[in-house]
């Protein structure tokens, strides 16, 4: 086991993940409906319950940080923007494997596996964190990190109040009009 990781970052993270899966069980309203996963048990809402407690992560991480005088640089930023762009997609990659491969499971086996990739989801934000700190970003990726950002930001509160008008899974046709 690595000394260096941070178990408690990431067992806050595992908490505010779980905190997030039921916020709108605790506080039935739209805002909580916006942050997590609403009415719906869908993957997307699950993306949603990654992204948001990592964001506040790394806000907490920020005040941290220079609660404690330490230098904090643009790389910080935009390795945050990194992960929370990145990561929520790659972990539904993942848990959408055995499914690729024809493998269903019994529902018990797959609400472990689904707490698993979650888990997976949060390490992997964690651990992504000190390597892309070390990148020096330049003004083309910094400008499409706050663009992809930002589109991240739009898609996961807007889809909470309406889906998109086709699915993800679906063929797409355009009505002629």
């Amino acid at each position: 086991m690595n000394s260096n990781f941070p178990w408690l970052k990431f067992l806050v993270g595992i908490i505010l993940f779980s905190f997030w899966h039921q916020l709108y069980d605790f506080f039935p309203s739209t805002w909580a409906a916006v942050l997590a996963e609403g009415e719906q048990e869908s993957n997307f809402a699950h993306m949603k319950m990654l992204f948001y407690p990592y964001l506040l992560i790394s806000c907490f991480d920020y005040y941290l940080r220079r609660r404690h005088h330490k230098f904090v640089g643009s790389s910080f930023f935009f390795a945050r923007l990194l992960i929370l762009v990145t990561v929520p997609w790659t972990f539904i990659s993942v848990f959408y494997v055995p499914d690729a491969l024809g493998i269903e499971f019994p529902t018990a086996i797959e609400l472990y596996f689904s707490i698993i990739i979650s888990w997976l989801g949060v390490y992997t934000a964690i651990i992504l964190e000190k390597p892309l700190e070390k990148i020096e970003y330049g003004p083309a990726l910094k400008s499409l990190l706050i663009l992809f950002f930002a589109s991240a930001l739009i898609i996961y509160t807007s889809f909470s109040f309406r889906t998109p008008h086709f699915g993800f899974f679906e063929f797409h046709t355009h009505d002629s009009e």
